[in-house]
Parts: structure tokens; C-alpha cells; sequence
């Protein structure tokens, strides 16, 4: 997030930009998501795959690759992690919670995500979806985590970004 606001602050100072929107892709989706709750003047936001919670999508993973460990040792090494984490980098994991960042986000936001994501799985967006307290919209499409997004989808997404910013006409 910090990254992002940085990146944000330098396009600011340019003075050839007049409006930003944010396209991020699972965790660059969570990113953007976290800085729009922080700054309203984001003109729209992409979030493609996103996920809820972090130790949630930690445990689902756990279960859906099969890993033969009992909860107990998954959540203690999540929680080795979570120290680790907070020493290295300053921030504590228990805090990628975004179904909590949506109740404070008004930036307009389209969703997408694949039907058969096995990585993030679609209800994560869903939660969100929910949850999320600004102009919204959810697209899902035909397959998982890393497949090519379908053309209607970027068609979506032009239309969208074209609302969101409101570019000048071009002769």
C-alpha cells in the first residue's frame, strides 16, 4: 500500500495527470483496494481476484492443495509468520482483512473474477462485493487464477475506466 501511495504522491507532482484509477490483479487488487479506503480522490478501481482475509485464504489453501496438517500447526506456523512479518516489514498480516476496508471504501469499484479460481476462490470477491460501500460491480467468467480474462471482460473494463475518468473528447 505504501508502494502504491508513492507511486500516486510522484504521478500527483507531475502535473500532467489530472485523475488516477487503480487496475490491480489478487494481490495487487487487495493493494489498490487498501489505499482507495485512504483516498477518495481515486477516480476508480479494478479489483480482479481479490482476496477477503489473508489468514483465511491461508487456511483454504492448506485445505485445497491437500496438505496433510493438522489446523493447529498450520495456525502456529501462521502465527511464526505473522512475527516475522511484523519484525521485517512493520506491518501485522491480521490487518489484510479487506472485507473490513470495503466498509470504508467509496471509491467506484468493478470486480472480476474466474468461476474456477482454486487459488482465490470466487466467494472471496463475493464477500467484498458485499461488504464494499461505494458504486460497484462484480464480473465473473470462464476460468481460473491465471487464465487470459476474456475479451468482455477488458470491454467491461474500458467502459468502465472511460466512466470513471471521463477522458476529453478527441476529434
Amino acid at each position: 500500500k505504501e508502494d502504491l501511495k508513492a507511486v500516486v504522491n510522484y504521478l500527483r507532482t507531475d502535473g500532467n495527470i489530472s485523475c488516477i484509477a487503480l487496475w490491480g490483479r489478487s494481490m495487487g487488487a487487495v493493494t489498490s483496494l487498501m489505499y482507495g479506503a485512504e483516498d477518495p480522490s481515486i477516480a476508480g478501481m479494478v479489483l480482479d481476484s481479490p482476496f477477503s482475509n489473508l489468514v483465511d485464504l491461508m487456511m483454504e489453501l492448506v485445505d485445497t492443495y491437500k496438505y496433510p496438517l493438522p489446523k493447529f500447526t498450520v495456525k502456529l506456523a501462521i502465527q511464526h509468520m505473522r512475527k516475522i512479518v511484523k519484525k521485517k516489514a512493520g506491518f501485522d498480516i491480521m490487518d489484510l482483512d479487506t472485507i473490513q476496508v470495503a466498509k470504508r471504501c467509496f471509491v467506484p469499484a468493478l470486480f472480476g473474477h474466474a468461476t474456477e479460481d482454486d487459488f482465490i476462490l470466487p466467494h472471496h470477491s463475493d464477500k467484498i462485493c458485499e461488504a464494499y460501500v461505494g458504486d460497484k460491480n462484480i464480473i465473473k467468467f470462464d476460468g481460473d487464477h491465471n487464465s487470459p480474462r476474456p475479451q468482455f471482460y477488458f470491454d467491461s473494463i474500458t467502459i468502465f475506466f472511460h466512466n470513471v475518468l471521463n477522458p476529453p473528447d478527441v476529434p
